[in-house]
């Protein structure tokens, strides 16, 4: 195993430095923290693991990644996913751990076109998107 444990420091600007330190900001608390710390954690050391496997992706880049997923969120941090905000549903969203149907307020008529919008990126994305859901796209 390449990275065994984290332990927060201090609360900087940026998410990553030369140092090797990683950073995270706009937390909730500190268990939002460990969670995507943990996150990142176990990305690092599935993707160490599989290195002999993995081809490398030398696209530009426009990959689409939580922040992007965050902005078409209702943005209420309610917590009714099981996450302590947004931004760590995105994660885990991406992640394929948590479904798209958890988000409850996304799927109430005020965000009927951040909704639509959403299912449509992480449809061409190639992230999965339930049947249900596909087929009101196309209507």
């Amino acid at each position: 195993m390449l990275f065994q444990s984290y332990k927060i420091a201090r609360i900087l600007p940026c998410i990553a430095d030369p140092e090797k330190y990683i950073t995270l900001t706009l937390m909730e608390d500190e268990k939002e923290a460990h969670e995507i710390l943990t996150w990142i954690k176990n990305l690092i050391n599935e993707t160490y693991q599989k290195k002999e496997e993995i081809e490398p992706n030398y696209s530009s880049g426009d990959s689409l990644k939580p922040s992007d997923i965050q902005k078409l969120h209702p943005g209420t941090n309610c917590k009714e996913c099981g996450m302590q905000s947004c931004l760590a549903f995105a994660f885990k969203l991406l992640d394929q751990k948590l479904g798209v149907e958890k988000c409850r307020p996304l799927f109430t008529d005020p965000f009927k076109k951040k909704r639509k919008t959403l299912l449509e990126t992480l449809k061409d994305a190639g992230l999965k998107v339930p049947s249900e859901f596909l087929e009101s796209l196309t209507g």
